[in-house]
This record gives structure tokens, C-alpha cells and sequence, in this order.
């Protein structure tokens, strides 16, 4: 299990000649409360890099569900580090059912959509030119920097469970779409004996934690029977696998 100040949930991390090309997940969009005073955020996320040391290469698409003074508010957005967030235009609520797709379309050419199953509409952006590293994918639960003035993590909001389920990736040289909780296939290598043996990415399991490092906010399930999904739930106890 690895800890984080800001992200719950499951990385992938590619090794060798391997890259990712896609990722996707669909979610419920959680209710988020607005009972506590103040201003709480949280972001339900898919995204491709970003997640190995030193890799500041991290293209995304998700939901936000906001409590901002007592009011509840919903959004869709895609991101390309190191640039801001782009809202979508397209109106989200709690409980509907939400695809989030990022994927290299052609070389060095990606597109970031966000679908709503439950209202059958579609936003993104398309044909963007961008450099990925493309060496983790990852399914996130996060609590987001806020920049008002200063830059500081927020506030996570509180929300109800999340299940990130079914989640898929594709691997530039194994192909896909695989289960998202899967390890990718890094190498190969028959020895005299026609033996093949495999070397494989890793899976991270992450366990969010306030920034003073004395409790865990957000934790994962582990992952269900197939692979394929995961829950996230407040607090520090992990829920049921989906």
C-alpha cells in the first residue's frame, strides 16, 4: 500500500519497451454532502502518466463534486499537465452513470472524452498534440489543489462510495483492451529450454492521508474477482470489492 497526500485508488506502472495508449472507467457519480461549512472538493479521474518519479507528463479526464458554502456543485473536465483544468460543457449529477476515456489516437495525438451513460451525451477534446510518457495509468479518487491565491491541496469533500468498475487499458506492444487491474506484459524471454518467462509492470494500491500524516481519508477496496474494478470509500477503512 502506498500513501498519498491527494490520491486514492490504483497506478499501473509500465517497465521496459512498454507504453500505455489508453485508459478508460466508468463510475457513479457520488453525492457529494454539503453539511460540513466551508469549501470541500474531490475529483473521480482516469489518466495516462504522471504517476512514476520524475514523470510530470499526465493527461486526464473526470468528474469534480464540490461542497462550496453549502451547495453542491458538479462538473466535467479534461487536463494536460502542466496546463489547467478545461471544464466541459455538459451538466453532471449525482448518480448517473459516467465513462471517462483518454487515448493516443495516433502518435503523439490524444483525445480526452467524457460520456454520460445516463443522459447519452458526450463532450471531449479531440486530435490535442501532446507528449505522454505513457509509462502508468491510473483510476483516482483526488482531493485537487486549489490556487486562491496561494496553491495548497483542499479540503477532500465528503462523498459517497465510489466504484471504478469496469476499467481497461491498452498497451502499445501487448494491445488490449485489458482489465485495468491487470499488469501489462514489460518483456519476454524463452531460455534454452523454450520456457517463456514474463516480467511485468506494477500494480499500486494508494491510501489517501490528511497532510499532517496522522489519518487515512480515503481508501481503496481491493480489487474485484476479474480485475477489472475497485471502490473507494472516506475514512480509513477499505470497503467491499466491487
Amino acid at each position: 500500500m502506498l500513501y498519498s497526500y491527494n490520491w486514492a485508488g490504483y497506478a499501473q506502472s509500465a517497465k521496459k519497451r512498454h507504453t500505455f495508449t489508453s485508459v478508460e472507467d466508468t463510475w457513479t457519480v457520488p453525492a457529494v454532502s454539503t453539511a460540513p461549512p466551508g469549501d470541500q472538493h474531490s475529483a473521480d479521474w482516469v489518466g495516462v502518466g504522471g504517476f512514476n518519479r520524475g514523470d510530470r507528463h499526465l493527461i486526464q479526464a473526470g468528474t469534480e463534486q464540490d461542497n462550496i458554502g453549502g451547495t453542491a456543485e458538479y462538473s466535467a473536465w479534461t487536463e494536460i499537465l502542466p496546463a489547467a483544468s478545461v471544464p466541459l460543457a455538459m451538466a453532471i449529477s449525482p448518480g448517473n452513470s459516467i465513462t471517462a476515456l483518454v487515448e493516443e489516437t495516433s502518435r503523439g495525438v490524444w483525445e480526452m472524452q467524457v460520456t454520460d451513460n445516463t443522459t447519452h451525451v458526450t463532450e471531449g477534446r479531440y486530435g490535442v498534440p501532446y507528449h505522454a510518457s505513457g509509462k502508468s495509468v491510473e483510476a483516482i479518487l483526488e482531493v485537487p489543489v486549489i490556487c486562491s491565491p496561494s496553491c495548497a491541496i483542499a479540503t477532500l469533500a465528503t462523498t459517497s462510495d465510489v466504484t471504478f468498475d469496469p476499467g481497461t487499458y491498452a498497451d502499445a506492444l501487448q494491445g488490449g483492451p485489458e482489465p485495468l487491474l491487470s499488469p501489462a506484459l514489460a518483456s519476454e524471454k524463452t531460455n534454452k529450454k523454450d520456457v517463456t518467462n514474463y516480467s511485468y509492470g506494477r500494480i499500486y494500491e494508494m491510501s489517501m492521508v490528511n497532510t499532517s500524516d496522522t489519518a487515512a481519508i480515503a481508501t481503496p477496496s481491493a480489487p474485484s474477482a476479474n480485475n477489472e474494478g475497485f471502490t473507494v470509500a472516506d475514512g480509513a477503512t477499505a470497503p467491499p470489492a466491487p
